[in-house]
């Protein structure tokens, strides 16, 4: 499934150590450490909330492709949805 907003958990903390990245589950009390890239993610979704302005941006980072960027960006977005790093936005509906 494909999200295009994003939003990090009111959940979920992360911060950089150095090249690397860890995530916080408050709720579970559990620990996640990311590579530079899953940290550049998390600091994405922070920055902008979008699926396609992460792409674009790590496209642009890593001179490579946007087909290839997007499945690797999919995957791992379905990984933190997974694991109560991600959750869905609040629609604004008021119901």
């Amino acid at each position: 499934m494909q999200h295009e907003t994003l939003n990090i958990s009111s959940r979920a903390r992360f911060r950089s150590v150095g090249s690397e990245g860890v995530v916080v589950q408050v709720e579970r009390g559990e620990v996640m450490v990311v590579n530079g890239v899953g940290l550049r993610v998390l600091e994405l979704v922070k920055e902008s909330g979008s699926r396609s302005a992460i792409i674009q941006q790590l496209s642009r980072e890593y001179a490579t492709g946007s087909a290839n960027v997007a499945q690797q960006v999919d995957d791992y977005i379905e990984e933190l949805y997974a694991w109560g790093v991600l959750e869905q936005p609040e629609t604004g509906s008021g119901e």
